[in-house]
């Protein structure tokens, strides 16, 4: 169980089909089957930390944002589509840990801490990472343009 510290976070991440689209019919399921569509992974069972891009930043973890523009960066729509979709999420931070320098080898917050907070600044934006699936939940799927 982890102490209270809710947050509501932007998190970017790839589609590969139009689901969401205010011009897409929904279908009985509402998400695609594709097995590498990240938002439709996410609506249909939740978030999965071994899916981080090798590389990242802090290691493996579930990345996100305070700031929308942050997360589109993360954004890729692979459909052709005019549309972009982002996740809006409910994420327990706990006990963060303030970084202020990479670590791409992390695989789980420091001992007597839940999560890893990046401040950012000037042109870099914040940025929290859960390492524990548990921390993270999709409340909205946010579609919208972009130009």
């Amino acid at each position: 169980m982890f102490p209270a510290n809710e947050r509501r976070r932007w998190h970017g991440t790839k589609r590969e089909c139009t689901f969401g689209d205010p011009r897409t019919t929904p279908t009985a399921s509402g998400s695609c089957k594709s097995p590498t569509c990240g938002v439709c992974i996410v609506m249909q069972r939740s978030f999965h930390k071994e899916k981080s891009a090798p590389g990242s930043m802090f290691g493996k973890g579930v990345y996100t944002s305070g700031t929308s523009s942050k997360s589109h960066g993360y954004v890729k729509q692979v459909a052709p589509d005019r549309y972009h979709a982002m996740l809006m999420c409910r994420v327990l931070a706990a006990n963060a840990k303030n970084l202020t320098q990479a670590d791409h080898n992390l695989v789980a917050a420091p001992a007597g801490f839940d999560s890893l907070s990046a401040p950012g600044g000037g042109p870099s934006y914040d940025e929290l990472l859960v390492c524990d699936n548990n921390q993270i939940r999709p409340l909205y799927l946010v579609v919208y343009q972009s130009t």
